[in-house]
């Protein structure tokens, strides 16, 4: 009997021990390290959770104290998941717990995109991404959100063994394709999306299948097409075929980013990716629109060429050129209005290229123009005012740029953006007392 209540006490003291101290609710493991929470999971059979919080995060602490104590939530997800807290911030008050998992909070935010609190990442048995989600969410939310994971797994597991096994059909392994990707699960992606590549729509005419579902997969699977490809040569013919068939798309801008890819990025960047910097020297642009021109025609290449020339002076901050070459850009094709991420992109590049960056008079009143046929297309959105009413400050515009933002302001007010507010009252001051609003 006392061998008994010893065996017990241990047993208990360990549980208080590995889990937080939540009775009624989820019981969040205090592990080491992840590989502690692998090996916990493998045990238990059990897929994991992970709430990724900050201790700044007022929905975080929402979620702590209402929705993570429910007690049928906490049944299920102690039922069928390891779950485990991992904090996103640092505050000088972090123990030594806190700090052991700030390496791999670093990995957890790049890996799975984390740019909001509170985050949810669930994982499978070995690690791998089963979905994701966030925000404040009530215990009957959040356990449908628990559920949906799993079956995701069971999914996302069932269709990888019968496209092994070749058991699938094409509209199967399109869905593969797509929802591996979709879960970070690359290698299954990429092969399930070469063999529908190679087997639908390849041995198909491309008049045959354009349909909406079909232009999204190429959309979502660049990296399988080249402008080789029938059905991409079919798009370069028929300019406007995207718009048709799937709004805030465009035909020209993605079969330019296949030049731009194949012919540019070669010549530009370390190894054709961006990501490793642009290449010491300038690439020979000239050059580079012959073959363009030589593979499509002359005013693609123009326009491809021009792309690559704003991104590449911009990456290599030669800010003189990056403005040459965007109001060469702008004056050939125009401002782009059709669709409101054209819309954003341009606010986003007269704001850093101009605003930011240039300080010629003429190009500077060029820019402000642009800027107000954007602020015209959509007068009542406060980051359009707040970029015009910036530009006209730079150019001394002083009582005009005062009275755009205010108009900024006044629209922040009423729609209680708090961020708004505070950021749109410091520039009206600053603009009353002359100091600069651009950093220096």
């Amino acid at each position: 009997m006392k061998k008994i209540t010893v065996i017990t006490m241990w047993s208990v003291m360990a549980t208080n021990f590995l889990f937080a101290q939540n009775q009624t609710g989820i019981h969040f493991l205090n592990a080491k390290n992840m590989q502690e929470v692998l090996q916990m999971a493998k045990k238990e059979n059990k897929a994991i959770f992970i709430d990724a919080f900050t201790t700044w995060c007022i929905p975080c602490r929402k979620m702590d104290d209402s929705t993570y104590t429910d007690q049928e939530l906490g049944k299920y997800m102690n039922e069928n998941f390891v779950s485990i807290k991992i904090q996103m911030d640092s505050t000088k008050n972090d123990d030594e717990s806190i700090k052991s998992w700030r390496s791999y909070a670093k990995t957890l935010e790049k890996q799975y995109s984390i740019y909001s609190y509170p985050s949810f990442i669930f994982l499978d048995v070995n690690g791998n991404l089963i979905n994701k989600n966030g925000g404040l969410k009530r215990p009957v939310a959040f356990q449908r959100l628990a559920k949906e994971s799993l079956e995701n797994d069971q999914r996302i597991k069932e269709l990888a063994q019968r496209f092994r096994n070749q058991q699938l059909s094409l509209p199967e392994v399109r869905e593969l394709a797509i929802f591996a990707k979709k879960l970070k699960q690359d290698s299954i992606s990429k092969a399930a999306s070469r063999f529908y590549k190679n087997q639908y729509i390849d041995k198909s005419e491309p008049n045959n299948i354009l349909d909406k579902e079909t232009l999204l997969y190429i959309i979502d699977f660049t990296k399988d097409f080249t402008l080789d490809d029938p059905i991409v040569k079919y798009l370069y013919q028929h300019p406007g075929t995207l718009e048709k068939l799937a709004p805030n798309t465009s035909t020209t801008r993605l079969v330019n980013s296949f030049v731009v890819r194949d012919y540019i990025y070669p010549y530009a960047y370390k190894n054709g990716n961006t990501k490793l910097g642009a290449v010491e020297h300038e690439p020979d642009w000239i050059s580079i629109g012959k073959k363009i021109a030589a593979k499509l025609d002359q005013n693609t290449a123009k326009n491809a060429v021009l792309d690559a020339k704003c991104l590449y002076y911009a990456q290599t901050k030669n800010w003189k050129a990056a403005a040459d070459a965007e109001l060469e850009r702008i004056r050939k094709n125009g401002v782009k209005l059709n669709t409101p991420i054209e819309k954003q992109s341009s606010n986003i590049m007269l704001w850093e290229v101009f605003f930011e960056q240039t300080d010629d008079v003429k190009k500077l009143n060029e820019a402000t123009g642009y800027m107000k046929q954007i602020l015209d297309s959509e007068p009542t959105a406060p980051p359009y005012i707040d970029t015009y009413a910036n530009l006209l400050y730079k150019l001394k515009r002083n009582s005009e740029a005062v009275e755009y933002e205010k108009q900024a302001l006044d629209i922040a007010t009423k729609n209680r953006d708090k961020s708004q507010i505070a950021l749109y009252s410091e520039t009206i001051e600053k603009m009353k007392k002359g100091i600069p609003t651009w950093t220096k």
